[in-house]
């Protein structure tokens, strides 16, 4: 997170396509019939609060797409895993994937 003039926080905005948020709802269905439904919800807790705040600290990066002017990371709090891209100039990322850390 970074802090404003003003001493307030700057969070980033963050984006889901309409088959990202159907695949991650199925994702935490299948988890509750693993039995890892309360732990799987808890990460996407943290993953989301950590992507608002932090997204550039937040796992690794693994591509530039400087035409974007986005990086691309990936980041693990198990059991979940999830690749978003970034683009720190506009303040906004775009969750592109969820899945499960282990199949």
């Amino acid at each position: 997170m970074t802090v404003q003039g003003n001493g307030e926080p700057s969070y980033f905005k963050i984006d889901i396509s309409g088959l990202v948020a159907r695949k991650t709802k199925e994702l935490l269905e299948a988890a509750n019939v693993k039995g890892i439904g309360p732990e799987a919800r808890a990460a996407l807790r943290s993953i989301l609060k950590r992507i608002g705040s932090d997204p550039l600290g937040f796992g690794e990066q693994i591509q530039d797409k400087k035409h974007l002017r986005m990086v691309v990371h990936v980041a693990c709090r198990p059991p979940l895993v999830v690749q978003f891209a970034i683009n720190e100039e506009k303040r906004f990322v775009i969750i592109q994937q969820i899945r499960f850390l282990n199949p």
